[in-house]
């Protein structure tokens, strides 16, 4: 028996998280995205024009290290050859963060997530682009 909850009733599913992060972009920050950036997997970054945009659920919290958030390592060395900057989308708090691909490489520690090279590095780094807490 199907009920409100299996039978595509009641409240409507969240957009992906990579979705939202576009919308609110459009939204907030008054861009419009040019493009995906896709690997071997999938998409994984949104084109801007200035800047990246990846959309993370939340930080990895890190004892003595704070908050921590990673990217794919292709997508620092694509924006810093094309001088754009890397701007995240943390889900859990809606905030926008700007990065430098240049500071991040000088801030960050390297690993690999299902065989992609990832650049992990604290979100102070970032600057929060619409100026609150």
């Amino acid at each position: 028996m199907k009920t409100l909850s299996n039978a595509g009733l009641g409240t409507r599913p969240r957009a992906p998280l990579r979705i939202r992060a576009i919308r609110a972009a459009v939204d907030r920050l008054g861009v419009k995205p040019n493009a995906q950036v896709r690997d071997g997997i999938g998409r994984y970054a949104t084109d801007f024009g200035a800047f990246y945009l990846v959309a993370k659920t939340r930080l990895h919290l890190v004892q003595g290290e704070g908050g921590i958030v990673s990217v794919q390592a292709e997508l620092v060395a694509k924006a810093h050859d094309k001088e754009k900057d890397i701007v995240i989308y943390l889900g859990e708090s809606g905030k926008f963060y700007k990065f430098n691909p240049a500071e991040i490489y000088e801030n960050c520690s390297r690993n690999e997530r299902e065989g992609i090279g990832m650049l992990n590095f604290n979100i102070n780094l970032g600057e929060n682009m619409e100026g609150d807490a």
